[in-house]
Formats: C-alpha cells, structure tokens, sequence
C-alpha cells in the first residue's frame, strides 16, 4: 500500500484541529489550558464513533490503475482524559478482492494531536495574525519540540481560540535525531470557513483544509473538509501521491459511511456489513450538539 492511504488514517486520527492543554513550557511555565471542546474527539461523549471507507489506487508508469484496495475504519472514542484522548480503531481491508480485518488498535492522543509516547515541550508563544478569505484572524503562534525513538519534530501551530476550527495553520519538521536530515516535512493551512457539507444525507458546517507532506522520495497533497458536527472532524478526504519526478503514483478517497454521538449510538457488526456499500443515516441528528 502507497504512502497516501497511511497519510489519510493519520490525519482522520489528528482530525487536522491540534490544540495545546496545559503542557509545560521550555522556561517551566504552564501554559494557559484550552479547553477539550476544541479538539475534533475531546467534545464528545465516550462511545461516540466515526465509520470511514478509504478508496486507494495505485498507477503505473503509464499512468493506468494498477491496483486497488479498500480500508474500512471504525474509530470509537473509549475516554476522554485530562491529558487527551483515547481512541480504539477497528480495521478491515480489501485488497485484490480478499479481505482481512487487521488487530484493533488503541491510541493515547494529546489534544494538539501528538501520539502518546513522545517527549514534548513548548516555547513561549507569540502574537500575530493569519489570512483566510480576506479575514485578519489574530492567533497564538505556538512553537513545538517532540522527539521519539528516532526523530525529533518541531512544528508551529497558529491557534485562534475564537475561530473554528483552532488551529488554522500548522508546519512541521521532522529530522532525525542529529538535526542533520530531514525526514519529511508537512503543512496544513484552513483555507475556507464556514462551507455546507453534505455527510450521511445532513448538511453541516465544515472548513475545507489542504495538506502537503513532503518527504524523501515525494509529496503527498490532501484536501478536507472538516466539521466540528461529526466526532474526528474529517468528513471528506481527496489525496494525491507523486514522485520526486511529480509523476502521479497514487490517489485516495475517504468518505463517512456512518458515525454516531454517543455509546448508545453503536450497533455489534456494523464494520462487517459495510461491504455491501450501503450507507446509513446517523442516530443522531448532528445539527443538535450542545
């Protein structure tokens, strides 16, 4: 499987709204808490869950579709914590027309989007301010340093705590531990606020945000859309994935085929039946969120 389906799961865990809850800064001051309900897991209920079916092709020299496979995602919110997150990912993939579902998966998130397990600290934030449509939005610019087993990353996030969805721009670069070579390096940027989108047959407020991760041997270019009415956020995904010679090498799509609110919300088997590609409508009605 290419880069870009693993970009795709990546950024429907991130949810693209990464925010910083009372972490310690490099002089030792805490920083000031933002609050969960801005973070696209941390405002929901335990038991709430999104349902994604991620399209993937691979293309040839030519340019022809050379294979394709199909990864269906259950992703349910198990806890919401002080720290984070806890999310639970059931997987089933299809591949040259055999399927398999893959161990399910839990993972500790930080409510600015880090996985847990990585050493994290924070400079003093900034003032300054972004553009989006022809709007002057003040933000915080806050500067990121987080290493793990074999890399270090450093990001600034640019964060309005007014406008949806937060974090409206991000870079990011990751080396290896010497500082010395770069691994890769990605850009998210919110690119238009408040546009209808139409997700199991409901229309809600969504942001479209483009991504652009550079690494090694290509570039790998997402596109969004993102809602603050759907747990995760993500409710649309187009991606593209070219070589150093900007050739087209794969492309994916990721669609919701079902989510709901609450524990109440979850039905046994729903990841085994959504082979049939039928859709269903959400429990609940995604309009009414306190």
């Amino acid at each position: 499987m290419r880069l870009v389906a693993p970009i795709l799961l990546w950024l429907l865990l991130a949810g693209f709204c990464p925010v910083l809850i009372g972490v310690t800064a490099s002089n030792g001051a805490e920083q000031p808490e933002i609050p969960a309900k801005h973070h696209p897991w941390g405002r929901f209920g335990a038991g709430s869950w999104k349902q994604v079916r991620i399209t993937t092709e691979t293309l040839d020299e030519q340019g022809a579709v050379s294979n394709r496979s199909y990864t269906d995602t259950k992703t349910i919110l198990l806890e919401v914590e002080k720290d984070g997150v806890r999310l639970k990912v059931e997987t089933m993939v299809e591949v040259s027309g055999k399927r398999f579902r893959k161990e399910t998966e839990e993972h500790k998130q930080g409510f600015h989007g880090e996985l847990a397990g990585r050493d994290l600290k924070i400079n003093e934030p900034k003032t300054g301010e972004i553009v989006i449509q022809g709007r002057k939005v003040p933000c915080k610019i806050l500067q990121l340093e987080s290493a793990g087993a074999a890399s270090k990353t450093a990001t600034s996030i640019y964060y309005s705590g007014e406008v949806a969805p937060y974090v409206l721009k991000r870079r990011s670069v990751t080396t290896d531990l010497s500082g010395e070579n770069s691994l890769s390096e990605t850009s998210v940027d919110v690119m238009a606020l408040n546009m209808p989108f139409e997700v199991m047959e409901q229309i809600v407020n969504s942001h479209l945000v483009r991504t652009v991760h550079e690494y090694p041997h290509g570039t790998v270019t997402t596109w969004s859309s993102i809602s603050r009415e759907v747990p995760g956020g993500v409710v649309w995904q187009s991606s593209r994935e070219t070589d150093v010679e900007r050739r087209l090498v794969s492309r994916s799509t990721l669609k919701v085929t079902g989510y709901g609110r609450d524990a109440d919300s979850q039905r046994s088997g729903v990841l085994s039946r959504i082979w049939t590609g039928r859709t269903r409508k959400p429990k609940t009605d995604p309009r009414k969120i306190p």
